[in-house]
Parts: structure tokens; C-alpha cells; sequence
């Protein structure tokens, strides 16, 4: 009997130890990716709660936002320019790009124009500067800062949304960048949130 305890015994060692290292060799796997991808951290929820608070739009009030390339308007903010809208506010997106970087220009323009057709923006209000995408920060700051201001002039908004400074992507912080210049250049100190 004790011969046949000591072999069970060995099984399941084994078996452990098979266990174990799949284990291990799965956690390595994982932490090899996110090295590689250098995966942001999640911010804590002590950390949101320091956040500022977003103020909604109201009925008649005029909401600005600038879009590098087609389809960041509706992943970085889309809940938001929807609400607006749905409260009566007039929203105008600024699409800095032309959103060409893998060459799917037409694609990526129709599938903005359906995107921000659903969040309840008229074709009207959507404003195609034609930059070209993924050079932003090859361009001349002047030349970009006086077409984002051209654009803050004629709408007159009361809220402004653009790209984080800080984002990683050039293109977005270089409009993060000129359209916070601007902001700070303007006596009226409208409102103004950043998105990632």
C-alpha cells in the first residue's frame, strides 16, 4: 500500500509541476507582449475622480471639435457630440486631415460622413481642411495654427474639444498643441476640453 501512495504521490508532483510550468511559461508569454506593446496603464478610479467635471452643451450653444483624421471624433467623443446634439446644441467637426494615410482616403471620408451622420451631425457642419494625414508635425505650425483659427473665428463656438497635447500619435498632439496656443492668445477664454 505505501508503495502504491509513494507513485500517486509522484504522479501528481508531476503533474503540478507540468502545471506550474505552463503556468509560468504563459505569464512570461504575457508579459513579453505587453513589454513589446508597452500597453498604457488604466487610471485609477481615485485618480478619474480628481478629473475635472464635463459640462453639456445646452440648447443654442455652438460646439467646436477638431478631428485629425476621419474617425476620432467618434471614438474619442462621440457620446459627447451625440448628447449635445440631442440637447439642441449646434456641433461642427473640423477634420484636419484628409485621413490618406493608408491610402483609403474615399473610404475613410464616406465612413466619417456615416459615422457623424449617426451621432446626429448635418453634412453642413462638417469641415474638411485637407492636411495631409500623418505629417502634421512636418508642416509649418503658422500655416496650421491660421486654418484652426480661421475655422474658431467663422463658428464663434462656445465649446471647444481637441486632441490631448500629450497624445502619442504627432498628429493629434500637433493640433492638441496650436489649437491650445490659440486658446491661451484669447481674451474670451472659451471652454475647452481635450480628448484622446
Amino acid at each position: 500500500m505505501a508503495i502504491l501512495e509513494k507513485l500517486k504521490t509522484k504522479v501528481v508532483n508531476k503533474r503540478f509541476l507540468k502545471l506550474e510550468l505552463l503556468t509560468l511559461g504563459i505569464l512570461s508569454i504575457i508579459a513579453c507582449i505587453l513589454y513589446i506593446y508597452d500597453v498604457p496603464p488604466v487610471m485609477a478610479q481615485d485618480a478619474a475622480a480628481t478629473l475635472p467635471d464635463v459640462v453639456m452643451p445646452q440648447s443654442g450653444q455652438r460646439v467646436l471639435v477638431f478631428s485629425p483624421p476621419p474617425d476620432d471624433e467618434s471614438i474619442g467623443i462621440g457620446g459627447y457630440i451625440a448628447k449635445s446634439i440631442e440637447n439642441g446644441a449646434d456641433v461642427e467637426i473640423i477634420l484636419v486631415t484628409n485621413g490618406d494615410f493608408h491610402g483609403n482616403e474615399q473610404v475613410r471620408y464616406a465612413e466619417f460622413k456615416k459615422a457623424t451622420e449617426i451621432l446626429g451631425v448635418p453634412d453642413s457642419n462638417l469641415i474638411c481642411l485637407g492636411f495631409p494625414d500623418g505629417k502634421l508635425d512636418k508642416i509649418d505650425p503658422a500655416v496650421l495654427s491660421v486654418a484652426l483659427q480661421s475655422q474658431i473665428e467663422q463658428f464663434n463656438p462656445n465649446i471647444i474639444i481637441y486632441p490631448d497635447v500629450q497624445d502619442a500619435n504627432p498628429d493629434h498632439s500637433t493640433i492638441g498643441k496650436a489649437v491650445q496656443k490659440i486658446l491661451a492668445a484669447d481674451p474670451q477664454q472659451i471652454t475647452s476640453y481635450e480628448y484622446l
